[in-house]
């Protein structure tokens, strides 16, 4: 009598673990946001950065010391413009934070995907098409329906997600450029530095501390 093997299960398409990574991802950045939304009461945005990026480059050094090396030497600039970006958006982001509804500084940091499917239309020459064109210009609009109502509300702040979504854009356009060639871990490492040292650099200015 023959013994049917049971067939091992088809391997997962790395797309598929890759959206399954950022539906991860996006489960916990909204709870960075609310635990930043609460420490404006007691702190400066800009030291809630500061305390972010610092804590990222103490979570990540153990790992980072089993790399070989960082990464290469002619692509330190680029990870430190990430570094900066992510700083930047960082700010912005928190610092809306201080005067405006979590949520609604969520619903506007959310045109960032319809800028970053700009950005790589335009940069990176990835076609993008009609369809999602005309998907990204409903997204614009819908955008717009909630920042009017909350710059009457709250004037220049309610710009400061539009700001740091473009900041993030950029950032995460870079981290295209660059994920080809460098380890993941240390594309944490390096954008975590020069978030650190950028928000260092406008804290030792006085930036941001008021």
């Amino acid at each position: 009598m023959s013994v049917t093997r049971p067939t091992a299960a088809p391997a997962r398409h790395p797309t598929e673990i890759a959206m399954a990574m950022m539906v991860a991802a996006m489960l916990l950045v909204p709870a960075i946001d609310a635990i930043a939304k609460f420490l404006t009461d007691a702190l400066a945005p800009a030291q809630i950065a500061w305390a972010r990026f610092f804590f990222q480059m103490l979570f990540l050094a153990p790992l980072a010391l089993r790399r070989p090396r960082l990464v290469e030497l002619a692509d330190t600039p680029l990870h430190l413009l990430r570094g900066a970006l992510i700083a930047a958006a960082t700010t912005c982001f928190f610092t809306a934070l201080t005067v405006m509804p979590l949520a609604d500084n969520i619903a506007i940091f959310f045109v960032e995907p319809l800028i970053l499917s700009l950005l790589a239309g335009v940069i990176l020459r990835e076609g993008i098409g009609w369809r999602r064109i005309a998907a990204i210009l409903v997204g614009f609009a819908g955008a717009m329906l909630i920042v009017r109502p909350s710059f009457a509300a709250f004037g220049v702040y309610a710009l400061l997600p539009l700001v740091a979504a473009t900041f993030f854009a950029f950032y995460l356009l870079l981290t295209r450029l660059l994920g080809a060639r460098t380890d993941a871990v240390m594309m944490q490492v390096t954008a975590g530095l020069g978030g650190l040292a950028t928000m260092s650099l406008l804290l030792a200015l006085g930036a941001g501390t008021g």
